[in-house]
């Protein structure tokens, strides 16, 4: 007979840590399938691409080139004794036509002669003063350079690439008037985020008469492990405008990582939902059998017989090519012991049957009250073999004695198999006559 058993707490721990890893596969496996899907996906998304990005470096150097020609000119030749207001930065702006394009700002820096490496910027798309900054990149006073050996004249006529950081990189060329340093020119360029995010990209550049030498790479925004895993996907040239792209192999992972998240909360949540279900499923299914166990004995009541639980069993056990027997057991004088003893003893009487079936029986079979002293084997076995667990039951109660008394507990039975092709009522009520007969023999027997 299958057992209740309590539900036990600390399987809910060993379960979360089985959901925690069950969750973690699961989201390694999708991550890795977005990996896989990212790599075959790389030249069609990189060759949409590589055209744009080139065309609009080429843009912003070629409107960097002209404009510095166009402000410096203006400088010269435009302002009385090359002082510079906002008034004059307006003039230069719409007179020449110093448009601002989308994600690049051009700015002029007046170098302070009185320091060192202070500039002040002014907006040049919308002229104003925007601020004081601070340029080390070279040295830039003129006496301070003599004494390094340097000479400030050496920038002149020299557009310089430099890199402001992962995302963005300008160009700058000093303006000298009069032999000497009046400031810079320089233009901002901050990549859009289809390019910021999906690449690595080194740029450098070469212009005839100009003499652009240096690299800068800006590294792609969403790449793990700091573009270690990364492959070149491309190489591209043109007008001396040199584009290396480097494809985080990461950058899908770390693109759909929302999604990532999602999916590993959403399997971990679902699991422990499927388990809470499962469980509360089976606490009702622990509450619904109390509703069928019998007050006396350890044993169902016969309400058992008509509940989903039984039948179930019961199919199951013949889909897997088992066999069931019935056995009836009926306690013998029983009535006797309750008029001699009392219905207390009596019902110890009952309770030993109950107890010596409940040690004979296996978990596969059931044992019912049907109600006094007889009892119902539901032995999912052979004839042969339930014949044997009934041998077990009488051998039992032979051990067992009644306090006070000094009467073993004996028994009729009656053994039957339970055919598929009958009713279950025509298989009991064949026990039902087998019983009698085995009891009617023991009457003749004591008779004797």
């Amino acid at each position: 007979m299958q057992s209740i058993k309590p539900f036990d707490k600390s399987i809910l721990k060993k379960y979360i840590w089985k959901n925690l890893y069950f969750s973690l596969i699961v989201t390694f496996v999708f991550a890795t399938i977005i990996f896989i899907l990212g790599i075959f996906n790389e030249n069609e998304r990189h060759i949409q691409l590589r055209t744009t990005l080139l065309n609009n470096a080429n843009l912003v150097l070629g409107n960097f080139i002209l404009e510095s020609e166009i402000i410096e000119y203006a400088i010269k030749n435009g302002s009385k004794n090359n002082e510079l207001t906002i008034d004059t930065l307006k003039d230069i702006s719409n007179k020449f036509s110093i448009n601002e394009i989308e994600n690049n700002k051009i700015y002029l820096d007046i170098f302070n002669r009185t320091s060192k490496n202070e500039f002040t910027r002014y907006s040049l798309t919308r002229p104003r003063v925007i601020s004081k900054i601070n340029d080390n990149s070279h040295c830039w006073n003129d006496e301070k350079c003599l004494e390094n050996n340097f000479n400030i004249k050496d920038l002149n006529n020299k557009i310089f690439l430099e890199e402001i950081d992962k995302t963005a990189y300008s160009y700058y060329k000093p303006i000298f008037v009069d032999n000497k340093l009046y400031g810079k020119i320089t233009s901002i360029h901050t990549l859009p985020d289809t390019f910021a995010n999906a690449y690595t990209i080194d740029i450098s550049q070469v212009i005839k008469g100009k003499n652009v030498t240096q690299t800068v790479r800006l590294k792609s925004k969403k790449a793990l492990f700091d573009d270690k895993l990364s492959k070149v996907t491309s190489q591209m040239s043109s007008e001396g405008l040199n584009l290396v792209l480097y494809s985080p192999l990461t950058y899908p992972i770390r693109e759909n990582a929302p999604t990532v998240i999602l999916v590993f909360i959403m399997t971990f949540v679902l699991r422990l939902m499927l388990r809470n279900s499962q469980e509360l499923k089976a606490k009702n299914g622990l509450l619904s059998m109390e509703n069928y166990k019998d007050s006396l004995t350890s044993s169902y009541n016969r309400k058992l017989l008509e509940s989903d639980y039984f039948l179930q069993r019961n199919q199951n056990h013949r889909l897997n090519g088992g066999v069931i027997s019935i056995i009836l057991i009926d306690g013998n004088r029983i009535k006797t012991i309750n008029d001699t003893y009392g219905h207390s003893i009596g019902d110890l009487a009952i309770q030993y049957i109950d107890q010596a079936i409940h040690e004979s029986i296996r978990e596969s079979d059931d044992s019912i009250r049907l109600g006094g002293d007889e009892f119902l084997i539901i032995a999912r076995c052979k004839e042969a073999d339930a014949t044997s667990l009934i041998n077990r039951i009488i051998v039992n109660l032979q051990t067992r004695v009644i306090p006070s008394t000094n009467i073993n507990v004996d028994i009729s039975f009656g053994c039957t198999e339970y055919s598929a092709e009958e009713s279950f009522d025509v298989a009991i009520s064949r026990a039902d006559k087998l019983m009698y007969q085995n009891k009617n023999s023991i009457d003749v027997a004591d008779e004797n």
